[in-house]
């Protein structure tokens, strides 16, 4: 088997996200929140683009996914929208695949690129 590790294409994974997500004005409780996405959205996005893209049609569960968004998050290049209307007491760090969980991009610049350049998920775990 092949047990190399395989460095990401993340550039090319969030300029994708951003041109694919439905970015727009979303309501929660009652309170707008602009320029923001949903979790389960983003997660569709970056399911899709693997399956279709890198892994020439090979599954890729949604727990990946997820996985590939929270590393998004740990790198700061999206954020959870939070606001008085959301539950403080939310892991707000942890990525959340639903499509109550708001998220918008914070930055893409190559320092925040550099640090996923070195974030490197292998395949196999």
């Amino acid at each position: 088997g092949n047990t190399e590790q395989t460095l990401f294409p993340w550039s090319s994974i969030i300029s994708h996200l951003q041109e694919q997500v439905h970015v727009d004005q979303r309501w929660h409780r009652l309170r707008a929140y602009k320029k923001c996405f949903v979790g389960s959205d983003a997660v569709d996005v970056i399911q899709t683009r693997f399956q279709n893209n890198y892994l020439e049609g090979l599954d890729f569960p949604r727990s990946k996914a997820v996985r590939v968004c929270q590393a998004l998050m740990d790198c700061e290049v999206i954020e959870a929208v939070r606001g008085r209307a959301f539950d403080k007491d939310k892991k707000s760090n942890r990525f959340q695949d639903a499509n109550c969980s708001l998220y918008r991009f914070v930055s893409t610049e190559n320092a925040v690129l550099n640090k996923l350049e070195n974030t490197v998920i292998s395949p196999r775990s």
